[in-house]
């Protein structure tokens, strides 16, 4: 018997070519007729959405470790940098890499360190701007890792700085490092926290402590079985705490558009 993959294959190709005959033309069939900008039917969003894809859009960036990845049955569309951009109204574009810090490789898959992700766009999987916001998030690995504060601070610096160049007309907002379950910042951590703070301030970001959202009385309910992750439930609880933090730092919901 002869395979069906041949047709389905050339039904595929044809799918593509025709998306690609569309994006060239501005014309896309639709129930049974032809879709142009020129149509006198359309709306002024409807002729925007034929000649650009991404209009009425407003682009964000969330750039960390595993808490803006996922980890631990936790994908990255639950992660809490995700939630509170999108609830805000924001397309959000998720980069950075589980395991990596600021000077720090993954010890899983030896991915590399934030330094190199940003220096090589394609591998930091970094959009295209225009960026609206760019919220950036790290260093809990690096404190795990026992990195000097002083070579976090240089890194951090160099990484703001470069994502600042990248999209200049975005706002920047830098998480500090998370503390642990318990609710407490000590030792590297409590360092490299100092550090992103510097560095932020060197570099004319915005510094939120994570202090403010993980405490004492929230840790438990926040960071998982594991002492180092949030939960499904504590990214949702992140989310909504971040998201009442960004507004007052100009980074407020998206208007909708009628």
């Amino acid at each position: 018997m002869r395979s069906g993959f041949p047709a389905t294959r050339w039904a595929f190709q044809l799918a593509v070519v025709a998306c690609a005959l569309a994006l060239l033309t501005g014309v896309v069939v639709t129930e049974g007729r032809e879709l142009s900008p020129t149509d006198p039917s359309l709306s002024a969003a409807q002729i925007d959405e034929l000649t650009d894809p991404w209009a009425g859009q407003v682009h964000a960036l969330a750039f960390g470790d595993s808490y803006f990845t996922g980890s631990d049955g936790v994908t990255r569309s639950q992660t809490f940098g995700r939630i509170a951009l999108n609830g805000l109204g924001y397309t959000v574009t998720q980069s950075g890499h589980g395991g990596t810090g600021y000077v720090v490789e993954s010890r899983v898959d030896g991915w590399p360190d934030f330094v190199s992700q940003v220096s090589d766009s394609a591998l930091g999987e970094l959009p295209v701007p225009p960026i609206s916001v760019v919220l950036l998030e790290g260093g809990v690995n690096d404190a795990l890792s026992n990195v000097p504060a002083a070579l976090i601070r240089t890194n951090a610096a160099w990484v703001m700085a470069s994502l600042r160049d990248r999209y200049p007309l975005a706002k920047h907002v830098v998480l500090g490092v998370p503390p642990d379950r318990a609710g407490r910042l000590t030792g590297p951590r409590a360092a490299i926290n100092v550090a992103i703070r510097a560095a932020a301030l060197a570099t004319r970001w915005t510094f939120v402590d994570m202090r403010q959202f993980i405490t004492p009385a929230t840790g438990p309910t926040i960071i998982g079985p594991d002492r180092l992750h949030p939960t499904l439930e504590g990214h949702r609880k992140l989310a909504s705490m971040l998201s009442e933090r960004l507004a007052p730092l100009g980074v407020g919901r998206v208007p909708t558009q009628k």
